[in-house]
């Protein structure tokens, strides 16, 4: 009998132990949870935040930098009473602001308690805030090299790192719902001085590959649609559209093979749209180093982010294509140095990726050294930095012996090259030159040097011509410092 109400003493204990657990168990009341003993602990780059509640729920963690708000989200399914949470990537020196909160089962807030912590220094630590945002993919990340991880991935399963690429991997997007997303914070025009966002210049450079011409895609765009850099198809003509505020500067092109401006089925080409001003400004799209329209603007409030690959509408993800090398800058990027981009990039010469064509079977793209002749007879060298010098005369043509010259090139073809002046019969050979002398070494001339060829395979992997090279006396040729060797 003495066990037997023993048994029944502690099954009514249980009982009650089950009843008194059902609320917390099934959930929560918001006035019952409480977020006490918050403790951060913070490095350079790195920072750990955690706390208690007063029941098991759910948490998240929302910080950003101190200026702007809590703008990045981290969140758990687990319920428990411990929450830590840890961060990465960090900029050394700076206040963050947090905001730690409690969830119930249905993803409702049902506390939140806030603060700030300061990042420590690090004396190597050199800021980008007032550089850029690039995005390579190489590394088979999202982050940018400035240092910029996504606020936002969705659906991730359907961002894909792919090939053909520029450098290493580009940027596919398989649906219409695949978000990566990446706040403003650190990488669209901010003043680092005064803290606050000055849209008054940026400049956005990508290379684009389309496999596909049956869809409109978006290359990058804004939250609130005020920048936006997109493609748009017909029936039998594309265009890229740059936007800035309500105004567009447009590229038309054509993809049927029946016009001069030409994009074919894999190619990569090199787009830029830059603006500049803060009322009034000039919105201007580049393609492959050559400005294509230039259109005023009425400068728009700074969004508070941007995607890449996709957009807030969805039937425009970059599906049928790839994105490689996306450039985010907060100055305006100059026609000289968007050409010299275009130019030092080597795609232009890489006939796998590009199927033998750059901006389209009628407009060729010239390599360093090459010698062409125009409509009215004038005969050019090419040289660096989408450059060119006139061939002056008969003697100062000499000196290029044998070297064949494109008799061809067309005005669109010449007209990519600035004149730099003027090639003599007594000048030294411009960069981009191929020479050897006695033996058998080849040399390519850059910054006022002879640089070797180390074999055949090295000078055939950099697309040179062996009918380009040059053969000069061994004093002419010891008049070149030596540099380096190329392998």
């Amino acid at each position: 009998m003495k066990n037997l109400k023993l048994k029944i003493f502690v099954a009514g204990l249980l009982s009650a132990m089950i009843i008194t657990l059902l609320p917390t168990s099934f959930g929560a009341n918001a006035e019952d949870i409480e977020i006490f003993n918050i403790s951060v602990s913070a490095k350079t780059n790195t920072a750990s935040i955690s706390w208690y509640t007063s029941q098991s729920v759910k948490g998240e963690l929302k910080y950003g930098l101190e200026y702007l708000g809590a703008r990045y989200s981290i969140s758990s399914d687990t319920k428990t009473d411990l929450h830590r949470f840890n961060l990465s990537d960090l900029l050394p020196d700076t206040t963050y602001k947090y905001e730690a909160i409690a969830l119930d089962r249905n993803g409702n807030i049902t506390a939140k308690e806030q603060g700030q912590f300061k990042t420590l220094k690090d004396e190597n630590y050199k800021s980008t805030l007032d550089n850029y945002c690039f995005v390579n993919f190489n590394n088979k990340s999202f982050r940018s090299i400035s240092g910029e991880f996504p606020a936002q991935i969705k659906n991730l399963s359907d961002i894909k790192l792919t090939y053909p690429s520029v450098n290493g991997y580009a940027l596919q997007m398989d649906s219409n719902d695949a978000e990566l997303i990446y706040a403003t914070d650190r990488t669209f025009a901010l003043d680092p001085y005064n803290k606050a966002f000055q849209p008054n210049a940026g400049s956005v450079a990508v290379w684009l590959r389309i496999e596909k011409f049956n869809k409109d895609m978006v290359v990058w765009e804004t939250n609130d649609s005020s920048y936006a850099l997109y493609l748009e198809n017909f029936s039998n003509f594309s265009r890229l559209v740059a936007r800035v505020g309500g105004n567009e500067a447009k590229y038309t092109f054509d993809y049927t093979g029946l016009d001069i401006n030409t994009w074919k089925l894999g190619e990569w080409h090199y787009v830029v749209m830059t603006w500049n001003g803060r009322n009034n400004g000039t919105l201007e799209i580049y393609v492959d180093g050559r400005r294509r329209d230039s259109v005023m603007y009425e400068h728009t409030d700074l969004p508070i982010s941007f995607m890449i690959g996709n957009n807030y509408r969805n039937d425009m993800a970059w599906a049928n294509g790839q994105i490689d090398n996306f450039q985010l800058y907060n100055w305006t990027m100059v026609h000289s140095f968007i050409a010299q981009q275009y130019n030092n990039s080597g795609v232009n010469q890489q006939k796998d990726l590009i199927k033998g064509y750059v901006a389209g079977v009628q407009v060729r793209k010239f390599t360093y050294g090459k010698l062409f002749k125009t409509s009215n007879n004038k005969i050019y060298v090419v040289t660096r930095d989408n450059q060119v010098l006139h061939v002056s005369d008969l003697n100062a043509l000499k000196r290029y012996k044998s070297h064949p010259i494109i008799t061809d090139a067309s005005y669109d073809e010449a007209d990519q090259f600035t004149t730099a002046g003027e090639f003599y019969s007594w000048s030294r050979y411009p960069d981009g030159t191929l020479l050897k002398g006695s033996n058998k070494t080849v040399y390519w001339l850059w910054d006022n040097e002879k640089r070797p060829i180390a074999d055949e395979s090295v000078f055939n992997r950099y697309g040179n011509d062996w009918a380009d090279i040059i053969t000069v006396s061994d004093a002419e040729l010891n008049s070149y410092s030596t540099g380096f060797t190329y392998y």
